[in-house]
């Protein structure tokens, strides 16, 4: 059995030996062209030929992702379905929080106005990644909860670091 995480050079190695009569487990997380990234602020005849490049990968693991024997995702199992995938052959695995789990972690003693009030992100930090909606948030998030703090791990770019930045700034 051959597992295959989300890039879409490991998924597109994964359908080359499904041929090949290995079975095939595609762990996607989530759409497939999310892993595709060129860097930004670039220009000319190279960087358009490396952005065509992988625009062809992504198409050709596309298509190559209806031929596995199981898909494992974490975007809803409907987001696929110009896939050609078939839902008895995926697993969905929420990204989000179980509350009832949670509430065995909670402290009742700390009110929601805390200054010990921390979220945490975790993940590449990009637009794309929806870190303008959670900046947003928080400064919604902040005029509830004066002490709340974002904690953002993650990788950036200079492009998404400058604008995170800019954003932080605005929000306070």
């Amino acid at each position: 059995i051959i597992y295959t995480t989300f890039h879409p050079y490991l998924l597109f190695s994964g359908f080359l030996l499904k041929i090949l009569n290995f079975r095939w487990v595609a762990d996607i997380w989530d759409d497939p062209r999310l892993g595709i990234e060129v860097k930004g602020g670039k220009s000319g005849l190279l960087n358009a030929a490396g952005k065509m490049f992988l625009a062809a990968v992504y198409l050709l693991v596309k298509k190559a992702l209806r031929y596995s024997d199981f898909i494992i995702v974490s975007i809803k199992k409907e987001a696929l379905a110009g896939y050609g995938i078939r839902p008895y052959n995926s697993l969905y695995i929420t990204n989000g929080v179980d509350m009832e789990t949670m509430k065995k972690f909670s402290d009742p003693e700390k009110s929601a106005d805390s200054s010990e009030f921390r979220l945490l992100y975790v993940g590449y930090v990009k637009k794309i990644r929806g870190i303008d909606i959670l900046l947003n948030s928080l400064g919604c998030l902040k005029k509830e909860i004066p002490g709340v703090r974002l904690i953002l791990a993650g990788p950036m770019n200079k492009t998404d670091e400058r604008y995170v930045n800019a954003e932080i700034k605005r929000l306070g």
